[in-house]
């Protein structure tokens, strides 16, 4: 590592060069003589370093002077320059004494400089405490979710089945009824009337003969050897209803006509034995309140599931989110007699949930576009005091009323020039003048009046831990 000594150089500067250097070798140079190259304490400091340090150091410089002082201190100088040295101590006393004149007077004013350079170091500095100024907000902030790298969106899938009572109600029959009827011809021929002939009722109840039946034709009547009338003829039938239920029990009277037959037909007495029973069958409404069910509890479910991952976890499950897609399955036909309707379904479900980390950091940077210029927001005091999600046009919106403070940025250099030489009683009054100033005190300072130069004020930023 080289290190070019400058005239302006000072012997701080060049042991300052020294400490930052991280190389073992360094090797000094000088273009030109230098008065602080004459000085012997300057060598003898640089040689302390150098050992204090752990650095060889070699000095490479055409000022003859320089070069021996730099040798008898310890140092390493270049060979062609080490003889340039011993050729100028064969000179004569007059020079050898001249020279040590001008690096006495050398060394006399290297050290008033240090003495000042010192002062001017460790001069005390005045400490202005600042508070900068602090604004409150509110704002209503919309995040599209998709966009937004806090939310992630998860889906999930279960298979479900629900049932209701079945609440339809069905009458059918179990017997057949069964009862007579008479059969009038009043034709001049018998009519056979074959098993399984159909009889019926005004209204249309049809029964049917259980056995052939031979109807005789009109017959004369006679009262002692004289003919007195004509008797129609007459046979009783079995009849047994068609449709089994309490449907075929009809009064006296009821069954009076016959199918293919020019008969008269009458039952003398009710047909009797029909009987019904009363089944339990599915209707459109029970199936309705059974899909119910399930879309009910698919919401649920769906929810419970991704709660529960989230558990002890710094995350939110924006519940206003899930969509439920359902494909349904096996289900109870209406009609079907059952004491319970039941239907299945696969149910897919999609949601956001949010990192809350993350999405504070989002929020904290969309917060600092939005303040005036010259203030950050203060991240400890933003505060999410409702959260809202909805669709528009298919796209899910996270909407959010953020509230918080922000404080004014304090730029050190800009204070310092404003307040220099200002007078301490002052000093609320001028802060008054400085919008982005809300307090401003001096701290442990007798004076009236605050320096006049930069260094000498020192600025403490009193801010809101962010």
């Amino acid at each position: 590592m080289i290190i070019q000594i400058q005239p302006s150089d000072e012997l701080n500067t060049i042991i300052h060069q020294l400490q930052q250097t991280p190389d073992e070798h360094i090797t000094l140079t000088a273009s030109e003589e230098m008065v602080l190259l004459r000085d012997p304490l300057f060598w003898q400091v640089i040689a302390d370093y150098s050992e204090r340090l752990g650095k060889h150091i070699t000095l490479d410089s055409r000022d003859p002077a320089a070069c021996r002082l730099a040798h008898q201190s310890g140092l390493t100088v270049t060979e062609e320059h080490l003889l340039a040295a011993a050729d100028e101590e064969t000179q004569g006393p007059a020079h050898k004494k001249s020279r040590r004149v001008v690096e006495r007077l050398s060394v006399i004013l290297l050290i008033a400089a240090a003495c000042l350079g010192i002062i001017y170091l460790t001069l005390p500095k005045v400490t202005l405490v600042v508070t900068p100024a602090v604004e409150s907000f509110t704002h209503v902030l919309n995040f599209p979710l998709g966009s937004l790298a806090a939310a992630e969106l998860v889906e999930k899938q279960i298979s479900l089945t629900r049932s209701t009572s079945a609440t339809g109600r069905q009458t059918v029959g179990v017997a057949k009824a069964v009862g007579e009827i008479v059969l009038i011809n009043q034709s001049e021929q018998s009519i056979i009337v074959p098993q399984g002939t159909i009889v019926t009722t005004a209204s249309g109840t049809p029964f049917q003969t259980t056995a052939d039946v031979e109807v005789p034709g009109l017959s004369t009547q006679y009262f002692m050897g004289i003919p007195v009338g004509l008797q129609a003829g007459q046979a009783v039938a079995a009849i047994e209803a068609l449709t089994p239920g309490s449907i075929g029990n009809v009064a006296e009277g009821r069954v009076e006509k016959i199918v293919g037959f020019d008969l008269t037909v009458r039952n003398p007495e009710p047909t009797r034995g029909g009987a019904d029973t009363v089944l339990q069958v599915a209707v459109s409404d029970d199936l309705m309140r059974a899909r119910q069910m399930v879309e009910r509890d698919a919401e649920l479910l769906l929810a419970a599931q991704i709660e529960e991952e989230l558990i002890d976890s710094f995350r939110l499950f924006l519940a206003d989110t899930l969509r439920v897609e359902l494909d349904w399955g096996n289900e109870t036909t209406p009609g079907e007699e059952t004491a319970e309707v039941f239907t299945t379904a696969v149910a897919r479900g999609r949601a956001y949930i949010l990192d809350e980390n993350q999405l504070m950091s989002e929020v904290r940077a969309a917060l600092n576009h939005m303040q005036p210029k010259g203030y950050s927001v203060i991240g400890s005091s933003v505060q999410i005091s409702e959260l809202e999600s909805f669709a528009v046009d298919g796209n899910e919106i996270l909407r959010l009323t953020v509230s918080g403070q922000s404080q004014a940025e304090i730029v050190p250099e800009e204070i310092i020039g404003y307040l220099l030489g200002a007078a301490v009683a002052h000093l609320e009054e001028l802060a008054e003048e400085i919008p982005a100033i809300a307090g401003l005190e001096v701290k442990d300072y007798d004076g009236d009046y605050l320096p006049k130069r930069p260094r000498w004020l020192h600025v403490e930023v009193n801010s809101i831990r962010q």
